[in-house]
């Protein structure tokens, strides 16, 4: 079964739960074999995708050294919504930066959910009779404000391209990204690649980094003008013929909401170490039985104009999508 998964949470909450420690925290103690649930329920698809991983012991101090998945397959996975239950299968797929790697998961191919704020349950049963069990409410919905949001790139009288939605729910969590598409063409060989555009820049001994914008409760987004040009710009550095790029005159909006559970785990990675992740089980889990993750959240995207003359003013060439 060939599936495209595109899921932040499952490989990184995965890392969380079992790599990192408190200062005072021995590296080697008595082992006790864990696991984690992770399940993010989209409200924007009909697929969901779950996954089981069990913590394991190595010789030594080096985790590196241990060869076999993780992943945890056999469970017996269900959701409960209103009247009725869905039960996960189990699949499998390479990673394709990785030919020996393989993710092992478990999905649902035909739940969507239909309603806002009402109530998702869902248990694991493993092969040994242990369960995994958490609970979430369905994503909140939220819609563009179309006379807030800017329709092109540059924008018309202002210096920043802004991104405006409303939501009744005030408490979510939020993060908004625009990405333009665009090919380069090596030798008669054109690949296809994403610039993703910053919000603004910052001087850091005389360099200026890009920055991105982060979850958060605001629901708006201004993007520097200033920013993006750096960026676009950056796209063809050591290139000599810029007319081998080729950027599209579309650019795609998406903004994630993301309810209390997903709320609260961005909230502890801020409130910790902007740059530096611990690891409490209280702060990173909701599932009972064992740590992970279970929470939702919904995704709206619309599409805005990159200007022809605006990307040609680069020396790229521009192609027209709808």
């Amino acid at each position: 079964m060939k599936l495209k998964i595109e899921s932040f949470a499952l490989a990184l909450l995965f890392i969380l739960f079992f790599s990192g420690c408190e200062e005072n925290f021995s590296p080697k103690g008595e082992f006790e074999e864990k696991f984690a649930l992770t399940c993010i329920v989209r409200g924007d698809t009909s697929l969901q995708i779950a996954s089981i991983y069990s913590s394991y012991d190595v010789e030594g101090y080096d985790p590196s050294v241990h060869q076999e998945n993780p992943a945890y397959f056999g469970a017996d996975i269900r959701l409960w919504y209103q009247d009725t239950v869905y039960v996960f299968k189990e699949s499998s797929v390479f990673n394709s930066n990785n030919p020996d790697s393989i993710f092992h998961f478990y999905y649902l191919d035909n739940f969507k959910p239909s309603a806002t704020n009402e109530l998702l349950e869902i248990e694991a049963t493993l092969k040994n009779g242990k369960r995994l069990k958490a609970s979430c409410y369905t994503p909140a919905r939220f819609v563009f404000d179309t006379k807030e949001t800017s329709n092109t790139i540059p924008p018309v009288n202002t210096s920043t391209v802004n991104v405006v939605w409303d939501s009744d729910a005030k408490n979510n969590f939020y993060v908004g990204r625009i990405k333009v598409k665009y090919f380069l063409n090596v030798g008669g060989n054109v690949e296809q690649k994403w610039l993703i555009l910053p919000s603004k820049l910052i001087s850091n001994n005389g360099e200026l980094i890009p920055i991105y914008p982060v979850p958060s409760k605001s629901q708006a987004i201004a993007y520097s003008l200033g920013a993006i040009n750096n960026v676009m710009q950056s796209i063809s550095s050591g290139i000599e013929n810029k007319g081998s790029i080729t950027v599209s005159n579309k650019a795609i909006i998406e903004v994630l909401s993301i309810d209390e559970n997903l709320s609260r785990y961005y909230s502890s990675l801020q409130e910790d170490n902007k740059y530096t992740v611990r690891v409490n089980e209280s702060d990173y889990s909701n599932v009972d039985g064992g740590f992970g993750l279970f929470g939702s959240l919904q995704m709206n995207s619309r599409k805005i104009t990159v200007q022809p003359e605006y990307i040609e003013s680069f020396g790229y060439k521009v192609i027209y999508e709808n």
